[in-house]
């Protein structure tokens, strides 16, 4: 009977292995290298004096006759501004696989600074005047689609509101109630009235509460609370940037922390927030230096990109 039962035991210990093993096998992560085209977001660039300087710019574009990246190389005139084309941007898709079924994780985008990478972008100074630079971004506008407003909480001025028109993602940093983009580059605006989600009034508990949604205009010639009668110069959107970095409270890097700031909060802006980061929205060059992306700018337009975000759940990368 003990020598049955011994055998019985080693038969199941010998089977759960094999078991084991076998799930162990069939469970695997499977990577995918994909491509996808963005744009480049701007950078800015002009002498800390006003002089004229020249400077030479090296990034990567995306060529329809090679199908590819390819170096764009220029020697340009301060002021100018450069970005906005598209580039290839290659990431990895991470599946695992459960036997036949196949569950995804995660989008990772693979960083490139190299020639011909998407993140590619070399700026020699070849003056003798010190260079200031600024980032701008250039996401494209997106709105809550109608199950996603009616999934948020309840809108307590619904009336007033078009609900079609409530930004999800647009481009930073927000001025006055409106992205810089849109003071230097009005034609990239979307030529309508906008709808943020703004404040939120607490009911019989915390979560009891409605929102309360504001409008923007981002059309010529109003855009937030601005008025204008021509499009900011590239040396006035700079120095917006430079007011910023010095004392604060001026640029924003969404309607949340523009909300806040005129509710009194003096932390929400570009200075408190990034002083400590990689990713940088304004920079000087020294005269006869080169400034080599290696993370510091936010160059390709990838959702996030301004904290240096590389793993998305979703497409919205």
């Amino acid at each position: 009977m003990k020598k049955i039962l011994l055998h019985f035991a080693v038969l199941t210990a010998v089977f759960l292995s094999l078991q084991w093993s076998c799930e162990k096998d069939d469970d695997e992560t499977i990577i995918e290298t994909k491509s996808k085209l963005f744009e480049h977001n701007y950078v800015l660039v002009n002498t800390l004096d006003g002089s004229t300087a020249q400077v030479e710019v090296s990034y990567s574009v995306y060529s329809n006759l090679s199908g590819g990246n390819i170096v764009k190389i220029q020697t340009l005139s301060t002021p100018f501004v450069i970005g906005g084309e598209q580039v290839m941007v290659k990431y990895d898709s991470l599946y695992t696989s459960y036997g036949k079924n196949m569950q995804h994780l995660h989008r990772k985008l693979q960083k490139n600074y190299n020639e011909k990478g998407a993140d590619h972008l070399v700026i020699k100074n070849l003056s003798g005047s010190a260079l200031q630079y600024a980032v701008v971004s250039h996401l494209p506008v997106k709105y809550f689609s109608r199950s996603e407003v009616n999934s948020n909480p309840e809108i307590g001025n619904k009336n007033e509101v078009d609900i079609s028109k409530i930004l999800k993602d647009y481009s930073l940093p927000i001025y006055k109630g409106t992205p810089v983009l849109y003071l230097f580059k009005p034609e990239l605006a979307p030529q309508t009235d906008v709808y943020v989600y703004w404040e939120r009034i607490i009911g019989n508990s915390a979560y009891d509460y409605t929102v309360f949604v504001k409008k923007f205009p981002l059309k010529t010639p109003n855009f937030g609370e601005l008025s204008l009668s021509a499009p900011m110069s590239i040396d006035e959107v700079i120095n917006l940037y430079k007011e910023e970095f010095a004392r604060g409270n001026l640029l924003f890097t969404n309607y949340n922390g523009y909300h806040a700031y005129s509710l009194g909060a003096t932390d929400r802006s570009l200075k408190p927030n990034y002083e400590k980061q990689i990713v940088k929205w304004y920079g000087i060059i020294s005269a006869g230096a080169t400034l080599e992306n290696n993370g510091q700018l936010w160059f390709v337009n990838t959702k996030d990109g301004d904290i240096g975000r590389t793993v998305f759940s979703n497409d919205r990368m």
